[in-house]
């Protein structure tokens, strides 16, 4: 995967927030269309890395496309998305 240096990026440049912002919204937003509220939640999932760089971007952006069902369940989910397990195979 491309690094935003490699790109000529920075993470805090117009264009990369920008592209966050409408990734972020088109994914959490009620009232998108399923296929491109889907497609945006793909682009988060395979590009956070890039799209959410650190931590507090990563819980900003957790904190909108999760419900609030229970502060342990998204406690967890934190957890998990910021220190994923590694799988042995």
């Amino acid at each position: 995967m491309e690094s935003l240096r490699s790109l000529g990026l920075s993470s805090d440049s117009s264009l990369v927030t920008s592209i966050r912002h409408c990734v972020v919204s088109l994914a959490s937003s009620s009232g998108v269309v399923s296929s491109v509220q889907t497609l945006a939640q793909s682009l988060l999932s395979n590009c956070w890395p890039i799209l959410l760089p650190t931590t507090d971007e990563r819980v900003t952006a957790l904190s909108a496309l999760l419900p609030l069902v229970t502060t342990i369940g998204i406690i967890i989910v934190i957890i998990f998305w910021l220190h994923p397990p590694v799988l042995k195979y």
